[in-house]
């Protein structure tokens, strides 16, 4: 399979999660969902990995213990966005969600000491200016709980983006099973707090869905893609294609339409990440070009 083809068919998954937790949610409690999903994308992988590599039952002390920060971050990131996701439109929450590709530079800077590079400023400005139109911080707005939980999801997964480039590790297929181990177990107590909802057995399929599809398989595709595409290609294509989707998903699956606002301030989030992209692309070429490599 081509690999542009893997992420942006990825993408496409991680979109319909959206219209599918507004289905569920009347039902059952979001991390009731989320429990569900992660057990689901386990037991997938857990049946899968073992005919895709050797050695998966073989882990060292160290890898347990970043295997279970791992599962951490992992399960307080999903249960953000569910919970977000239950608050307020899909549209909202995809759009805000992509400023995490500023988050980035931010904690990059902080955490590895990394100087923001030209490109990576004039994305944070781009970036602000769409947040500051979109306004998730305002009191008055019926959706502000969802918004703002949408906000700090986006910094949880910054933070889980910057711990694995500081770790410098390059994590197998394999690793992605013990991830979803332990934050299934992170998550094990919301099924005791909140239950399992009413009509169980009606909501199962989506639940399985979820787990496997939209998680386990998407995350798959995404490895696959990313083990030779550029990280920046990887993602620019999540950027456009995740918040595309889901938007369009929501509008043909339960009939949700973003509001002006979220559309004019989302283009503008989306053109960061294109700037991020595009300018260090032509930085390169023009390198390349100087050292007559291309």
């Amino acid at each position: 399979m081509d690999r542009k083809l893997a992420v942006i068919l990825s993408a496409i998954l991680v979109a319909l999660i959206g219209p599918i937790i507004k289905i569920l949610s009347p039902n059952i409690h979001p991390l009731s969902i989320n429990f569900f999903r992660l057990l689901f994308a386990f037991l997938f992988l857990l049946i899968l990995m073992p005919f895709m590599e050797k050695n998966v039952f073989r882990v060292s002390k160290r890898d347990i213990k970043e295997y279970i920060f791992m599962g951490f971050l992992i399960a307080l990131t999903f249960s953000l966005y569910v919970l977000a996701l239950s608050l307020a439109p899909v549209s909202n929450v995809v759009v805000i969600s992509g400023f995490s590709v500023i988050f980035v530079a931010i904690l990059s800077l902080l955490i590895l000491k990394e100087h923001l590079k030209f490109n990576q400023k004039i994305s944070i400005f781009i970036a602000i200016i769409g947040l500051a139109i979109i306004n998730p911080f305002n009191l008055s707005n019926q959706y502000f709980l969802g918004n703002m939980i949408a906000f700090f999801q986006t910094i949880s997964f910054s933070f889980l983006i910057v711990y694995l480039r500081k770790e410098e590790k390059k994590h197998s297929l394999s690793s992605l099973m013990w991830f979803f181990l332990f934050a299934t177990l992170f998550l094990s107590p919301m099924v005791f707090i909140f239950g399992i909802g009413t009509n169980f057995l009606n909501i199962l399929p989506y639940l399985i869905f979820l787990g496997i599809f939209t998680t386990g398989v998407a995350y798959l595709l995404l490895s696959y893609g990313a083990q030779k595409l550029h990280a920046d290609l990887v993602s620019i294509i999540n950027m456009i294609t995740v918040p595309l989707a889901a938007i369009l998903f929501a509008m043909i699956l339960i009939n949700e339409t973003p509001s002006i606002r979220i559309l004019i301030g989302g283009t503008i989030l989306i053109s960061s990440g294109v700037v991020l992209h595009y300018i260090r692309k032509k930085h390169i070429k023009a390198i390349k070009k100087q050292l007559h490599i291309c």
